[in-house]
């Protein structure tokens, strides 16, 4: 039996959007005593080597206890993507792949995404997909992929399901890598003040 050699991962945590939908900034929302963002960092920094936290430049965010390192996106009209290549970038050096989370996603938990990661075997990423919508700022990639994204961000193409699916990346069904998370409290995001009161009460 061939072994399967162990690949670095990295975290990634994007929290460079507007919240224009939201009113405010997410990264600064608290749940239970701590911001969005320290907890997304702490769940991440559970299954990965190294965390790296892509904002806009400029933009204030919540002090942190966990040694993160920030990438910095100046690109106002990119997107997600944009912060995407950045913490790639910066993780470029040291690690295989990358399992990259949404600040908006304060309930993901560990084993979710640690399924994620095993999920990955020989594929260039792969992505959950629930009830026909995919997540793609929830989904790990391998660092090889940064090619494919950096001509898609020349090419001025910020569609984040265009990279999903030109990088080549494996759509999973959700419940396949739930386990722990029966009810998927890994999907729910947070865009707006409804969707913020429905998280606070576990909904």
């Amino acid at each position: 039996m061939t072994k399967t050699t162990p690949i670095s991962i990295g975290g990634l945590v994007l929290c460079g959007g507007d919240s224009r939908r939201m009113g405010q900034s997410k990264a600064w929302l608290m749940l239970n005593g701590q911001s969005i963002l320290e907890r997304v960092v702490t769940t991440v920094s559970s299954v990965c080597s190294e965390v790296v936290v892509a904002g806009r430049s400029g933009k204030s965010l919540p002090p942190l206890s966990i040694p993160v390192r920030y990438a910095y996106d100046d690109s106002k009209y990119a997107g997600p993507l944009a912060g995407m290549a950045a913490g790639m970038t910066l993780l470029e050096p040291t690690c295989d792949a990358v399992i990259v989370v949404a600040c908006d996603h304060p309930l993901v938990q560990t084993k979710f995404l640690q399924a994620l990661i095993d999920a990955l075997g020989d594929e260039m990423a792969v992505v959950p997909e629930y009830e026909d919508r995919a997540y793609p700022l929830l989904g790990v990639y391998r660092i090889s992929t940064l090619s494919t994204l950096k001509s898609q961000l020349a090419s001025k193409n910020f569609r984040a399901m265009d990279f999903v699916r030109d990088c080549g990346a494996k759509l999973i069904s959700a419940k396949d890598v739930a386990h722990e998370d029966g009810g998927l409290m890994s999907l729910k995001n947070v865009n707006t003040p409804e969707d913020w009161q429905r998280i606070q009460h576990g909904k």
